[in-house]
Parts: structure tokens; C-alpha cells; sequence
């Protein structure tokens, strides 16, 4: 294994760091768009250390400080799926919740209609 490969994943290892700093941060403030590029950004860098440890010699020579640091990315990725996971469930409950609210004005909407005939209000938006 070549020093070179080995400061490639240094580097590479370095950016997804950073990414996985970011996506925190991102979260927090409900940027999903930018959270997609993100993570897009980060499984180009995966995809270049998955060609790189293809190498079977690269195995051995990985550092234990070079683990480490992959087992803190992967730790900072696992909070973030439980991240992601918890904000969906929320969004599932008031999607749910929704979806009842709208069937009860569905069932109480035929109660407030007026008779056919009767002069209709003008809604509030249709006053102007």
C-alpha cells in the first residue's frame, strides 16, 4: 500500500468529517435540500474509499487512529439516522392526525352548507 492511497483516504476521511459535522447542524435547522446535497456529497466520498480499500493489503495498513476516526463517522451517521428517524415518525403522527381532522370537517362540512337559494356570505378572502 502506497503512502499516497493512504494520505488519499487521509483526506478523503478529513471531508467526510466535516460533511458529518455539517448534518447536524442541517438538521437542526430543517434545511432538507441542502441535507440531500450533503449527503450526496458524502456517498461520492464513501464510494472512492470503498474503490480504495478494494485493496486487500490496504487492511493492514490502516492505522488504529484511521479506525477510530471511521468508527466516530459512522457513530455521527448512526445519531443522525435515529435523527432522521424520530422527525419521521413526528411527521407520520401529524400527517395521521391530519388526515382525521380533515375526515371530520368532511363529516361536519354538509351541517354549515347553506339551502339552495339562500344568499351565500361572502367568505372573508372574497371580501377583499
Amino acid at each position: 500500500m502506497s503512502v499516497r492511497t493512504l494520505n488519499t483516504i487521509d483526506r478523503l476521511l478529513e471531508s467526510l468529517e466535516t460533511l458529518a459535522s455539517q448534518e447536524s447542524s442541517l438538521l437542526a435547522l430543517d434545511a432538507w435540500s441542502d441535507h440531500a446535497a450533503l449527503q450526496e456529497r458524502a456517498g461520492i466520498l464513501i464510494q472512492r474509499i470503498e474503490e480504495l480499500m478494494r485493496d486487500r493489503t490496504l487492511h493492514r495498513s490502516i492505522s488504529p487512529e484511521r479506525r477510530a476516526r471511521v468508527a466516530t463517522i459512522v457513530a455521527l451517521q448512526s445519531r443522525t439516522l435515529q435523527q432522521l428517524r424520530e422527525r419521521m415518525a413526528t411527521c407520520r403522527e401529524e400527517l395521521n392526525s391530519l388526515g382525521s381532522t380533515q375526515l371530520r370537517v368532511q363529516t361536519i362540512r354538509p351541517a354549515y352548507r347553506s339551502e339552495p337559494g339562500d344568499r351565500v356570505r361572502a367568505t372573508f378572502f372574497q371580501q377583499g
